[in-house]
């Protein structure tokens, strides 16, 4: 095992290994499955990180986005504590749809992206900008680690862990 730039003619989907960043075009992201199959590996999963985000900040817990992107086992960590750890996709939802209805608004605006393939395994790195109401529209930066796997052809790739870490300074995780 290790990092490979191939094609395979087999049942599994091609894996490459890339990394890019598409800061300039994250508005853009496809919202169809065809569009984002057209799509390099890298850049589907970077597009379907910001339709995870896009997902959460429209408070549509309800979606299909969700539980199609992220794995049933699916696992949080934020250690800047916006969502409690979650242990599996049902109770992050749950989190979700608390920590919304409080009075403290959430909008996270992703601002780059990287995304590193090796084999079935992907990590996406989100830089994000998080605005926080009624604090005074107080805004942190954060960065997000997304972790996915490749389950096959009928089921694609899915999310199987978030992490976020915060910046430093003031605000910080000990701060």
């Amino acid at each position: 095992m290790g990092r490979e730039a191939s094609h395979s003619d087999n049942l599994s989907e091609p894996r490459s290994t890339s990394s890019s960043d598409t800061s300039s075009s994250l508005g853009a992201a496809p919202v169809n499955e065809d569009e984002l199959a057209s799509l390099p590996i890298s850049h589907r999963l970077e597009r379907m990180t910001v339709l995870l985000f896009q997902t959460v900040n429209a408070r549509d817990f309800d979606s299909p986005i969700l539980s199609r992107y992220l794995s049933p086992t699916f696992r949080a960590d934020d250690i800047d504590r916006f969502i409690p750890s979650s242990g599996c996709r049902h109770s992050y939802i749950d989190e979700l749809r608390k920590a919304s209805s409080d009075d403290q608004m959430y909008d996270h605006q992703i601002t780059s992206t990287c995304a590193e393939v090796d084999e079935d395994q992907a990590v996406v790195w989100a830089t994000l900008r998080t605005t926080i109401s009624p604090y005074d529209n107080l805004v942190q930066e954060t960065v997000s680690r997304l972790q996915w796997v490749f389950k096959g052809k009928r089921i694609g790739w899915v999310c199987t862990e978030h992490r976020g870490l915060r910046g430093g300074g003031e605000l910080g995780a000990l701060g």
